[in-house]
């Protein structure tokens, strides 16, 4: 006879320590009770017994979306046997408990708090809660995240960790630096509000051989910040997680989830801060070249825009459904007036931009702004014309469903792009462009003329885009490579992360989840940053205005231009 699997396995049974039965936070944790950290009891559903559940969701998710998914999940109960063995088990821990999700890709920061958890659970509810967790996979920032990730929603496959309910004096996370020192953040009561970025928490970092002081030792005081400290040096010996999260009790500290922080990438220098960048010429180009980006604007645009061309700031955008008809036109009207701008036959005048684009874009962009004097200028109606044209094209391919955002248009050389609308080209789009050639110009710009205010650095890099203020992160439309502000660091904002040139928060704590996604995808952030520094009515007013940014994560300064 086959061994029979069991339903609910101990925290200490050496199979929890296996993360494809146990999924990663629990497999962490019961690691960490076998060296002896202080972890509580508990025990856990393995994951190959929420699969019959998630692939129902699975099934319904096209038909139905996300709500009709997590019903179908919600739908099917827990079976007799492994209903008892809850009841039993948390008879047995103690009620009431915490039902939290363990997935084996919770190790990655893309999904730091991208699952649920449930406090507060009795031998009656669990269940219930158990289901929860299972449907927790097929929720609208869940499932962004695995698109954005490139996960299939069947590989979350979470497994189940039970634990009793503390009630924590204070609560927090602590991370390990690479030069040994330790930043701890700090909050009365559980830790849940600091991570879905409603607290702002206290924050203290402790370095070898000096005296710890700072807000949080002065809320936990010393022998609580010191157990903290120890304990995040600790863990990261014994198991090479150098960030944790923690609560301190009336018995001391407890280690509530150990894992190994996102590795940002290394950081980006800044474009150096060069006379050019002040002039009005280099002004008129970034605009230009935000207003026409990628490899469209490049091939259709630029040749001949780049020159001191008075475009309108907009156009009506009729829909058209001759969207090859359009690119023809476009086509052969950018052509005719690059020639006119060179003084060159077609050809050779898109190749002489061409060079001059690597030019400007170069270490040393004087002597291709020079250049910028030396174009003729064109025919005004013309230009107005071909410019209407490409607009147009992007407007109505988007609208029309050949890609779902308009960076996705603005990415496609013209030749591709013509193989995309007779439906030749089936390769998919990425919907997050990568950064734009352009973007060290344009930061260079904005940090030259814009004005700036600085808050607290959490991720390293630099970036530069439209300034979109995010208060509905579901309805907030097309993102790519433009800087997000939001009011606090919520996990909701995490799907967005894929696309965005860098990421501001008016409040919240560094401990949030969101940063750690920020990390892991390599967005440059800044935390606790006023905008009523530099904006009469900040980050109101900041949502009306037509501003592009500039953002530096490893100072913690930001920049703000208008629109030009």
């Amino acid at each position: 006879m086959g061994t029979v699997e069991p339903l609910v396995v101990d925290l200490d049974d050496q199979r929890s320590g296996d993360p494809a039965v146990a999924g990663a936070k629990a497999a962490t944790l019961a690691r960490a009770r076998t060296l002896g950290f202080p972890v509580l009891d508990g025990v856990v559903v393995p994951s190959a017994a929420g699969m019959p559940s998630v692939r129902a969701g699975v099934k319904a998710l096209t038909a139905t979306g996300s709500g009709g998914a997590r019903l179908a999940v919600m739908a099917i109960e827990v079976d007799d046997d492994l209903a008892d063995e809850l009841r039993r088990s948390v008879e047995r821990l103690g009620a009431p408990v915490v039902v939290r999700s363990s997935s084996p890709i919770e190790n990655s920061g893309d999904f730091a708090g991208a699952f649920s958890s449930f406090d507060g659970i009795g031998p009656d509810e669990v269940g219930t809660a158990v289901r929860g967790v299972w449907a927790s996979p097929f929720g609208v920032d869940a499932l962004a995240r695995c698109e954005s990730a490139g996960v299939p929603v069947d590989d979350v496959a979470p497994a189940v960790l039970i634990q009793p309910e503390i009630t924590p004096l204070f609560g927090g996370s602590a991370k390990v630096r690479t030069d040994g020192a330790v930043e701890v953040v700090a909050t009365r009561g559980a830790p849940q509000k600091l991570m879905n970025g409603w607290d702002s928490g206290s924050v203290a970092v402790a370095r070898v051989g000096e005296q710890p002081s700072g807000a949080a030792v002065e809320l936990l005081g010393v022998p609580a910040f010191s157990a903290v400290v120890a304990l995040a040096r600790s863990v990261a010996d014994g198991l090479g997680d150098n960030l944790v999260e923690w609560a301190w009790t009336v018995d001391g500290v407890v280690l509530l989830q150990a894992r190994r922080a996102a590795e940002a990438p290394a950081p980006v220098e800044p474009p150096p801060a060069l006379p050019v960048f002040r002039e009005p010429a280099a002004r008129r180009v970034a605009a230009t070249v935000r207003r026409f980006p990628g490899a469209l604007g490049e091939s259709l645009v630029l040749p001949w825009a780049l020159c001191d061309t008075n475009l309108p700031v907009s156009f009506p955008l009729e829909p058209v459904d001759d969207l090859l008809g359009v690119l023809d036109e476009a086509r052969s009207l950018g052509a005719e007036l690059a020639s006119q701008a060179w003084g060159l036959p077609p050809n050779a005048a898109a190749a002489a931009a061409a060079e001059l684009y690597r030019d400007l874009r170069g270490p040393d962009p004087r002597g291709a702004m020079a250049w910028l004097d030396r174009l003729a200028p064109v025919d005004p109606i013309a230009a107005a014309r071909a410019a209407w044209l490409v607009e147009t094209l992007v407007e109505s391919a988007t609208r029309l469903g050949y890609v779902e955002v308009p960076s996705q248009v603005w990415d496609l050389p013209a030749e591709r792009l013509e193989r995309v609308l007779e439906g030749t080209d089936a390769t998919s789009l990425p919907v997050r462009s990568p950064a734009d050639r352009w973007e060290p110009f344009v930061y260079g710009v904005v940090a030259a003329q814009g004005r700036s205010v600085t808050g607290v650095p959490v991720t390293d890099g630099v970036g530069a885009g439209r300034v979109v203020v995010v208060d509905d992160p579901e309805s907030v439309g097309d993102v790519n490579r433009a800087i997000i502000v939001a009011r606090r660091p919520i996990p909701a904002l995490s799907s967005l992360l894929w696309r965005v040139a860098g990421l501001v928060t008016v409040a919240g704590s560094t401990a949030a989840h969101l940063f750690e996604v920020a990390s892991s995808v390599g967005v440059p952030a800044v935390i606790s940053v006023d905008f009523d520094e530099v904006i009469a009515g900040g980050i109101d007013e900041l949502a009306r205005r037509h501003l592009v940014g500039a953002i530096d994560g490893t100072t913690g300064r930001l920049w703000l231009l208008e629109e030009q």
